[in-house]
């Protein structure tokens, strides 16, 4: 067993982080397991872990407790913050500069994927994207990003969340088996693709950002019409891709 005990002015707090640490180091626990261990009141831990069901912080699998999605979607979001953007921004202005492809930076805030920074292509054809703007897990490459580099559990309770899945195109992915299909391949080779899945006439790829030990941090993406796309081969816009996650990845890890 391995934990965090601190101690403040809130033991209700306190416990409840205790708890949260004990799962994440030692796996689901059953209620007696849990009280035993952490040496806490029977009573007061069985409403402690109602409370953080209700908070979604725990979830209850048969006689079992494990950490909850609540807490999958706080620590994404936490992820949110300025540094990663600092870091982000002249490696997007060059991917940018490279593909005159319109450049998104990403992280999944709460249950959605969400567009935190927008580097614009010179190109005269405007992409219907903005910073905050929330994205489709079946139809955008980043979404299906954020899939990819879940669990398949994490991914399969994200999926449920959105259905019935939306379709915004004759490509759009709706049908869950063809989706998970296609999530296992873009792990394989690291990137996804948006073929017009989105928006007609709008294709997109996108790669993850993740930290030293292999865990997604974002993702970033690059957009743009079929047009755009012929002007080198599709090997080198991927190229280009992956050397920026990489150069964004690595800094993120520092």
């Amino acid at each position: 067993m391995s934990t965090t005990t601190v101690k403040t002015a809130t033991p209700a707090l306190d416990k409840i982080m205790l708890i949260i640490d004990f799962i994440a180091h030692n796996g689901p626990q059953t209620f007696s397991t849990i009280y035993q261990n952490l040496a806490l009141p029977k009573s007061s831990t069985s409403t402690l872990l109602n409370s953080m069901l209700a908070h979604k912080l725990l979830r209850q699998d048969h006689d079992k407790f494990d950490l909850g999605l609540r807490l999958y979607e706080i620590g994404s979001y936490a992820f949110a913050h300025f540094d990663i953007k600092e870091f982000a921004l002249p490696v997007l202005k060059k991917l940018r500069d490279d593909t005159d492809l319109t450049c998104h930076l990403g992280i999944l805030e709460g249950t959605n994927p969400v567009y935190l920074l927008k580097i614009e292509s010179s190109y005269p054809v405007i992409i219907n994207s903005w910073i905050g703007k929330r994205l489709s897990f079946n139809s955008s490459a980043l979404g299906k990003i954020f899939l990819s580099f879940s669990t398949e559990q994490k991914a399969r309770e994200l999926i449920a969340l959105q259905q019935p899945l939306p379709k915004f195109t004759q490509n759009t992915i709706t049908d869950d088996k063809i989706l998970f299909e296609q999530i296992k391949e873009i792990k394989d080779r690291g990137y996804a693709i948006d073929d017009e899945e989105d928006a007609k006439g709008i294709f997109c790829l996108a790669a993850p950002i993740l930290n030293r030990k292999g865990e997604l941090l974002a993702a970033i993406s690059m957009s743009g019409v079929l047009a755009q796309y012929d002007k080198m081969p599709m090997e080198k816009f991927v190229e280009y891709l992956k050397e920026a996650a990489a150069a964004i990845s690595l800094k993120a890890s520092d």
